[in-house]
């Protein structure tokens, strides 16, 4: 686990009663490294609730903020976002957040994310379903449109319209556009009872 303790990143990230508590924070296996969503029970006892996809780890420069690990970074937390969580500052390295949500009494929504994939100079939108904590599954997926393999998503014609043809289909299966989470322009949040 990181150095910087999840409990104390809880504990300060939130003293609002009434709400829930989490913490993003970094985990490295030799060359592979990932952000986790860490909860810390009651009793005290830490267990991850959902992670990042895994990247490259540096052994001896520290976390650097560019490249892969921001990127896994990003998406975690506009998951967590598009859930209803949103960051508290946690005075540490520029990775390690504690996250507060509101208690909810009612019903229960569910919600979605867009995000990117890529493959050999194309892109697809996908439409993930979001458990609690930003955990994915697949829902629907956008038709193909070109984009660079490393740089951010333009809003060209071609990607526009198949961003728009995805938001379709997930209203005519009874979701309902939030609104955008994050710095990109398809990030787009959606909601269902």
């Amino acid at each position: 686990m990181s150095g910087v303790d999840s409990v104390e990143l809880l504990r300060s990230a939130a003293e609002t009663r009434g709400s829930d508590r989490c913490a993003i924070v970094y985990s490295a296996s030799g060359r592979c490294g990932e952000f986790e969503v860490v909860v810390t029970d009651s009793g005290g006892s830490r267990r991850s609730v959902a992670r990042s996809p895994a990247f490259r780890a540096t052994r001896f420069r520290g976390l650097r903020r560019p490249g892969a690990a921001r990127v896994g970074h990003e998406l975690l937390l506009r998951r967590l976002e598009a859930c209803g969580w949103w960051p508290v500052d946690s005075a540490g390295p520029w990775h390690e957040l504690g996250l507060v949500r509101p208690r909810t009494s009612g019903t229960r929504t569910v919600r979605s994310l867009v995000t990117v994939v890529r493959q050999a100079g194309q892109a697809r939108f996908l439409a993930e379903e979001l458990d609690t904590y930003g955990t994915p599954t697949p829902l629907v997926l956008s038709g193909p449109f070109r984009a660079p393999r490393f740089a951010r998503v333009r809003q060209s014609a071609q990607a526009k319209a198949a961003l728009e043809e995805l938001v379709r289909r997930m209203e005519s299966n009874g979701w309902r556009v939030a609104g955008t989470v994050g710095r990109e322009w398809y990030a787009i949040s959606l909601w269902r009872p």
